[in-house]
């Protein structure tokens, strides 16, 4: 729009030049300095229009520019997001299966415990004297052993 209306401007200038040259019967010399005066003139509001036109345009490239770093940014973040909820979700993990070894070690320590009293109800006639049932006893002691608990 802004190069339509220099358009018209520098042909409703040369119109009147010419109007006014035509009248005045100047010499021809003048004449082709006027013109190339008008011509100059013509051009540079035309490069002033192009100018003001480049300048928006990277207005908004920088707006654009800025508008796309804030959306890596935010990718960042809800990368990093998604990276500590998978840290978060293996350790749940982690910690379920920990309990659940932790439980089935209680279980055989209970077994164990079950099968000791056992031995010890039943131990002089399947070890076989008092001294043998007394070391089988200390070998098999299993509250010598710590149990461990991870929790």
């Amino acid at each position: 729009a802004i190069r339509t209306i220099e358009i018209w401007r520098c042909k409703a200038e040369k119109a009147q030049d010419t109007s006014t040259t035509g009248r005045k019967e100047m010499a021809p010399e003048w004449s082709w300095k006027e013109a190339s005066k008008q011509q100059v003139m013509c051009l540079e509001y035309e490069l002033d229009g192009k100018e003001a036109a480049l300048q928006l345009a990277e207005k908004h490239l920088e707006q654009r520019d800025a508008e796309l770093q804030e959306v890596h940014q935010q990718l960042e973040l809800l990368r990093a997001g998604d990276a500590a909820a998978e840290d978060a979700a293996r350790i749940r993990s982690l910690r379920i299966e920990l309990e659940e070894k932790d439980r089935q070690l209680e279980l055989k320590d209970t077994h164990i415990q079950q099968l000791m009293a056992i031995l010890h109800q039943h131990g002089s006639s399947l070890v076989g004297g008092e001294s043998d049932r007394h070391t089988s006893a200390s070998l098999f002691n299993v509250s010598a052993y710590p149990t461990s608990s991870f929790r």
